[in-house]
């Protein structure tokens, strides 16, 4: 059986309304999750094969060094609005960086 859950502040009524969901792992959750991190490790190859440390790609991208780690562990994707410069700066196509392509 599912393990429930009920909100410990709530009253009887708002934990009836809460309806008792299952605790899983979502799906979509766990794909991103793999995709992030497959992203990262593609981010890191290319980073290594250049010869630069996470502190020069983070100072090329104008982001944070803990952004970079964050970044190449699959933590965080940069924003959509730093994918072209982040493909640019690395040289690898945006489509072999969600990896596509082989």
């Amino acid at each position: 059986m599912d393990e429930l859950y009920a909100s410990p502040g709530a009253t009887q009524a708002q934990n009836d309304v809460l309806t008792f969901l299952p605790l899983r792992p979502h799906y979509a959750d766990m794909a991103s999750t793999s995709l992030t991190r497959a992203i990262g490790d593609r981010i890191r190859a290319a980073r290594e094969d250049m010869g630069w440390t996470q502190k020069d790609l983070a100072a090329k991208l104008g982001v944070s060094l803990a952004m970079v780690g964050r970044y190449e562990r699959g933590i965080n994707l940069p924003p959509a609005d730093d994918i072209a410069k982040l493909s640019r700066t690395i040289r690898m196509s945006v489509g072999k960086l969600y990896g596509e392509g082989g």
